[in-house]
């Protein structure tokens, strides 16, 4: 019985055609890889610059939100909108006369808040504290509602801002100093000590809380022979005058009679 043969059995095209198969799969499985690759590349650049954008977003808001010009959290919300800085160089400065005396500098036209009792000074002091006691109603106290005295007749919401205090204990210290005009003869009361003391201390903490880093450069003196220190730094500082308008806008429900008084 004769066996079955095939007429022709083209190896070497089987193997090429096998090899060109696998060759077309490689590529192809390479070309997928790449395309997977620079689509997660691209993926990546994208996820990353976003979180670039959103970590300089977030930074920026915190420096705007914390900051003299747009206020921090603990300061009184409605007020925020009137904050601005300015440059100023502070006066009243000591100097020494040829033969070492120390005198403190006056510039001309400026408003005196210290010196011996004189009325101008204390007329300089009452118009100061005029905005020391606001009160607050409608959507503006929103924020401070139940945290402060609620005037009569649902009038509004007392308070004071911190800078206001600050002055009033500045005040009672100056009159401190001349205790005799401003309190009459005799030694003063336990309780006039203790509200100095309170002011004194205060102040004490207002200062180290504000942490002025204003640089105060020395210069030497020939009269005294030693280091003095040049007063009139520039400072950065909240704009006061636009603080007091906003306040003694706010001051009108205490009445015509109201002068700024505080107990404390």
């Amino acid at each position: 019985m004769s066996s079955y043969h095939p007429l022709y059995e083209d190896k070497t095209a089987t193997v090429g055609e096998e090899e060109l198969f696998t060759d077309e799969s490689y590529q192809k499985r390479h070309r997928n890889i790449s395309r997977f690759r620079w689509w997660l590349l691209v993926a990546t650049n994208i996820v990353f610059a976003l979180l670039c954008v959103l970590l300089y977003v977030d930074n920026f808001e915190l420096r705007r939100g914390s900051s003299y010009s747009n206020g921090f959290d603990t300061d009184l919300e409605p007020v925020k909108r009137v904050l601005a800085t300015k440059k100023l160089a502070f006066t009243g400065g000591l100097e020494t006369l040829d033969n070492g005396t120390i005198y403190r500098v006056q510039e001309p036209g400026q408003v005196q808040y210290v010196g011996r009792p004189a009325k101008q000074i204390d007329e300089a002091w009452e118009r100061l504290l005029r905005g020391l006691e606001i009160v607050l109603d409608g959507p503006e106290a929103e924020t401070v509602k139940g945290k402060t005295f609620e005037e009569p007749d649902n009038k509004g919401w007392r308070l004071s801002m911190d800078m206001y205090h600050s002055l009033h204990c500045v005040n009672v210290v100056r009159r401190a100093i001349d205790f005799d005009h401003y309190q009459g003869d005799g030694l003063p009361s336990d309780t006039y000590r203790i509200h100095v003391d309170h002011c004194v201390d205060y102040l004490r903490q207002v200062v180290q809380c504000q942490g002025d880093v204003t640089p105060l450069a020395y210069h030497w003196n020939a009269e005294l022979q030693t280091g003095f220190p040049a007063f009139g730094a520039t400072h950065t500082c909240r704009n006061f005058e636009m603080i007091d308008e906003w306040a003694l806008a706010r001051t009108m429900y205490l009445g015509p009679e109201y002068r700024g008084g505080h107990q404390h």
